[in-house]
């Protein structure tokens, strides 16, 4: 995103709030701005994803980064309602993903329609696109690809598994 342009407001949905920080360190380095809200996978994650409940009033996030690097019954479950849900929603959902939880993306428990599943791109190309285009025009592109299905991203090894991060755990 060019540095005139509106803050991105993201909300993480993910269970290690280091997380949150790396991710913001992430688009510091990168030069992008940006606000991050993370939340643990469950019910109040996806009504701030959907606006909806005590989340109606607040302002929409531009994007939703769900942390699937590592995968559990909560994360699934929040893939099942945003992403599976004929109640999506208008918000982009981003999976962040890791070599480790792409069979569970392919299981039978998620069902994804093949012909609707991007193939990942690397965190690296996803930020760099966000940096080639105003905020406008990158969330226009992302809601059209999520209208399609779930846009994969995938975290570079030393992102998908930090030591200490409570979302290595297995829920």
């Amino acid at each position: 995103m060019r540095p005139n342009d509106e803050k991105m407001n993201l909300l993480l949905i993910s269970e290690g709030i280091e997380r949150a920080a790396t991710f913001r360190q992430l688009l510091d380095q990168q030069g992008l701005q940006g606000e991050i809200r993370r939340m643990d996978p469950g019910r109040s994650a996806v009504a701030c994803a959907r606006r909806s409940g005590s989340y109606k009033r607040e302002s929409p996030p531009d994007m939703v980064l769900l942390d699937f690097s590592q995968p559990n019954r909560r994360s699934i479950s929040v893939v099942k309602q945003l992403a599976l849900s004929s109640r999506r929603g208008d918000t982009p959902l981003v999976l962040l993903t890791s070599e480790e939880s792409d069979d569970t993306l392919q299981s039978d428990e998620l069902q994804f329609d093949e012909n609707s599943v991007f193939e990942p791109t690397t965190l690296d190309c996803f930020i760099g696109k966000m940096q080639q285009h105003s905020r406008h025009r990158f969330l226009r592109a992302l809601s059209v690809m999520a209208d399609l299905g779930p846009i994969i991203v995938r975290l570079p090894a030393t992102l998908a598994r930090q030591d200490g991060d409570s979302a290595a755990l297995s829920a």
